[in-house]
């Protein structure tokens, strides 16, 4: 008897169109924005322009009289439900009540005939404040003594998913710790110990779309049209937030324009809602990408990392604290803060290590997802310090690697599963792809000399011979985003660029990295730029220091 073997299908090596491309490339594809529901309203929203605030008062009595204008909402109209959501933790109101707590906090939302009017009804409200300090970074928010930034208890969310909620510890809403071994015995016999204090900053998930939300409530029941990643998370909340059954929700989600996490979760649904319960008609928000740039963003952290290695590069130890900056609402933060804390040791045997990572409160806005949310905040670390380790031991770091990472069957971390991946085999051909034993190939033209002979940047002027930190530190920012953020490159178009921001980036909470001194000029692959670069007396060359210490002076 003879057995037929039948191969399994594949879609592997073949090319299919896309099932969007026939719309999207006619511009017929629909996006929120392009819906219109029948007596369909404009809705905007009046935010902060303060940090931290008291609310003393709000009048709303000129923006009602405004032709055009249907409603005006406030935190006022919200005391038959509990105003409070998040999916991780409920401390987040639909609209401020009492306190705003970061610059563009929503405060208000006028429902009109015409975006115009919307527009026109938000400038003519009213709000008194009473300005309190703001902690406008994590460092702060820890220190003994600090102010809270939120008063709310903290409750947990419909889907916070890590295990109990810890009671508040100041202003530390959530904190994960992982540990094994004699930590300090350990690093006491180490050859190697590399040490340092990085900082990573916050950006904006950029999507062509902005945030967009169309909300029809109706009896008890809600329709919704929505640019979100998690539809039924959403859902589920808008029904808890509103008392509503969750089969009485519906939600559509038409073609998304772009959201790498910055739609992830509830952002700007609840707020819609609010409104079009209290208009009796449908309302649409949509954002400027100013106003989408404080409903989200990435966390910025800040962290002190220390790595224990022998002279032959085995790795030891590893000891990490990390301060990840929530903002003002936790967001997604308490999962972003567990994902990089698991990141923090990294894939490779260690004979003892310890985390200890926070999710922290400020005066800034709330931040969540981010792809790869939390993992890169801590590899990028983690692997500068095993360059390190390799360099002060003399080796090569793609070996340091072979012999350290974690094979499969091994335990990543104490009591999880076992590794069933080949870390090693992935970084060889990762090594092998980009020729890492092969000598650099020259560049297709030589460096002129003159190119370098040129008057050195401000930056530059700034960085003490042999390296250091520059003289003068730039322009802080503050929390009420006083004072102006300095974009600061190493170069002007290549290179390493370790710090960069825009005139409105310390209001909305962006950090900024730390500027790495220059010592060795690189040609531009760009004739043409390069080109009009000199030609304008500019320099078209940029500069790099060692690879192995990013952001951090070794000892």
């Amino acid at each position: 008897m003879t057995a037929t073997i039948q191969e399994t299908p594949t879609q592997i090596g073949r090319s299919y169109p896309r099932r969007d491309a026939h719309e999207k490339l006619r511009g017929q594809a629909q996006f929120v924005g392009d819906i219109v529901v029948p007596r369909m309203l404009h809705g905007k929203a009046l935010r902060s322009p303060l940090a931290h605030a008291r609310i003393v008062s709000i009048d709303t009595s000129a923006a009602e009289k405004i032709p055009g204008v249907v409603c005006v909402l406030t935190g006022a109209d919200l005391t038959d439900i509990d105003p409070y959501y998040g999916h991780a933790i409920k401390d987040r109101p639909i609209v401020a009540i009492d306190k705003v707590r970061f610059h563009g906090e929503q405060v208000a939302a006028v429902a009109a005939e015409t975006p115009a009017a919307a527009a026109a009804g938000v400038e003519a409200i009213e709000v008194e404040y009473e300005e309190l300090p703001a902690i406008p970074n994590v460092r702060k928010a820890v220190a003994p003594g600090a102010p809270l930034v939120t008063e709310v208890d903290a409750k947990q969310g419909l889907f916070h998913g890590l295990g109990e909620l810890a009671p508040r510890d100041g202003n530390v809403c959530y904190r994960y710790r992982i540990d094994r071994g004699e930590l300090e015995a350990v690093f006491a016999r180490a050859d190697v110990v590399v040490e340092g204090e990085y900082e990573f900053p916050a950006v904006y998930q950029y999507a062509m779309e902005t945030h967009t939300v169309i909300a029809h409530y109706e009896g008890d029941e809600i329709s919704l049209w929505a640019t979100c990643q998690h539809p039924f998370l959403v859902r589920a909340e808008i029904a808890d937030l509103f008392g509503v059954p969750v089969a009485n929700v519906r939600i559509q989600v038409p073609y998304l324009g772009g959201g790498f996490g910055s739609k992830s979760y509830t952002k700007m649904e609840p707020l819609t809602v609010a409104l079009a319960r209290k208009a009796g008609r449908p309302v649409r928000i949509q954002n400027r990408v100013s106003e989408s740039m404080v409903t989200t963003r990435r966390h910025n952290m800040w962290c002190r990392m220390r790595t224990a290695a022998t002279a032959e590069g085995r790795l030891l130890a590893r000891d990490v604290e990390c301060l990840f900056d929530t903002g003002a609402y936790a967001d997604n933060g308490p999962r972003v803060v567990a994902t990089g804390g698991d990141a923090a040791p990294g894939p490779y045997r260690w004979a003892a290590y310890r985390v200890d990572a926070a999710c922290v409160y400020t005066n800034l806005a709330p931040a969540g997802s981010y792809r790869a949310f939390g993992a890169t905040h801590l590899q990028w670390i983690g692997e500068s310090q095993v360059d390190e380790v390799a360099r002060r031991a003399g080796l090569d770091p793609l070996e340091v690697r072979r012999e350290n990472l974690c094979t499969p069957g091994e335990e990543v971390r104490a009591g999880g599963k076992p590794l069933d991946a080949d870390l090693i085999g992935d970084v060889e051909k990762v090594a092998a792809a980009v020729g890492w034993k092969q000598a650099a190939p020259r560049r297709p033209w030589p460096l002129r000399r003159s190119a370098c002979r040129r008057r050195p940047s401000r930056v530059e002027r700034r960085v003490p011979p042999g390296g250091g930190r520059p003289r003068r530190r730039p322009r802080q920012h503050h929390g009420d985003g006083a004072g102006a953020a300095h974009g600061v490159r190493a170069d002007r178009r290549r290179g390493d660029r370790r710090r960069t921001g825009s005139r409105d980036g310390a209001r909305r909470g962006y950090a900024l990295l730390a500027v790495r001194p220059l010592d060795r000029c690189e040609p531009l692959d760009n004739h043409r730029r390069a080109g009009r670069a000199a030609s304008r007396g500019r320099h078209p060359h940029a500069a790099r220091r060692d690879r192995s210490t990013l952001g951090h002076r070794p000892d």
